[in-house]
């Protein structure tokens, strides 16, 4: 409601109200996030193995099940956060090597940071939230991702260019 009344208000007015409000860090903060839209903030990673193929996950919640490992952050760093959930939903292990680009989705109101990763090893242990794990080789179809993220592949990834060995751009 505080974000609807504050949308209305002039931005002048609302300077004025807060230079008049009490100097408590606690109040400003509060009034700061209820007057302010709030996001989710997500992580999706370009997840590579040595050989250059890309890492796609099988969601267990998902209308189209194939897709790139992703998740929310918990009040975490993004690397951390992409570490964690690789962790949790494969048994993988990775090195985050880049945040590519952070782009805003509205359904709902959410925040992903794309992250390139190099694929470190581990065994695979299913998951509530993945089933199985597989591979999309170097000028593989896309054809089994979510067209968003085939066009977050074709932008960012490494999935159509010449494969040396490392992450060389």
């Amino acid at each position: 409601m505080l974000e609807k009344l504050a949308a209305l208000l002039p931005s002048e007015l609302i300077v004025t109200i807060w230079k008049w409000l009490p100097k408590s860090v606690k109040l400003r903060r509060f009034l700061a996030w209820r007057a302010n839209t709030r996001f989710v903030a997500g992580v999706v990673g370009l997840i590579y193995a040595e050989n250059g193929d890309l890492l796609i996950v099988k969601h267990t919640y998902k209308a189209t099940p194939w897709g790139l490992p992703s998740g929310a952050l918990r009040r975490e760093q993004p690397f951390e956060g992409l570490k964690r959930e690789i962790r949790e939903e494969t048994g993988f292990e990775i090195r985050p090597e880049k945040i590519l680009d952070v782009v805003y989705s509205g359904k709902p109101s959410e925040l992903l940071i794309i992250i390139r990763a190099k694929l470190l090893g581990g065994l695979f242990v299913p998951s509530p939230e993945v089933s199985e794990f597989d591979f999309i080789r170097p000028g593989e179809s896309l054809e089994r991702l979510p067209k968003a993220q085939r066009s977050i592949v074709y932008k960012y990834g490494l999935h159509n260019k010449i494969y040396k060995k490392g992450f060389e751009e």
